[in-house]
């Protein structure tokens, strides 16, 4: 629990590590292959030093989206975004509680997922937090093709009998 502000003091000295449009390395990536750009951006470099020392044993590379949110524009901007996310998640939990919809129930578990652990890493900058949502649409569509391809077969059997 310590760690990430420590690590976060440290990188506040590095002149490498100022991530101000690293929230859009994941989208520029997806446009360059898109186009058929071989440049693709590294995030770790931007956003992270690696792991320090910060003590005896003690080696940590931890320095919270807060910290990240924090060098892109300062305490206000990481409160706006961590009050603007906050009520987007909150929206989507008390929808959950009235729908039985499985796509808000998987959005709700995901938001959750990704706020609890959003202490640890700046989220926008990690491949999964687009591939789940895409891998989840992705599963969901390839089962209600199936359930439909066999209902129809269901259904011709009926109809030969």
């Amino acid at each position: 629990m310590l760690t990430g502000p420590i690590v976060l003091d440290g990188w506040l000295d590095l002149a490498g590590i100022k991530p101000d449009w690293t929230l859009f390395i994941i989208p520029l990536n997806f446009y360059y292959m898109i186009i058929g750009s071989p440049l693709r951006i590294d995030a770790v470099q931007f956003v992270s030093n690696g792991f320090e020392t910060l003590g005896p044993g003690v080696v940590s590379n931890v320095g919270t989206s807060f910290g990240t949110y924090y060098l892109i524009g300062g305490f206000p901007f990481a409160i706006f975004i961590t009050i603007l996310f906050a009520i987007l998640c909150y929206h989507i939990y008390c929808t959950s509680f009235k729908s039985y919809n499985y796509f808000t129930l998987f959005l709700t578990w995901f938001l959750l997922t990704i706020c609890t652990l959003s202490f640890f890493v700046q989220y926008f900058t990690l491949l999964p937090f687009y591939e789940f949502p895409l891998f989840f649409l992705l599963l969901v569509f390839l089962l209600k093709s199936l359930n439909r391809a066999t209902k129809n077969i269901n259904s011709l059997r009926q109809r030969n009998k």
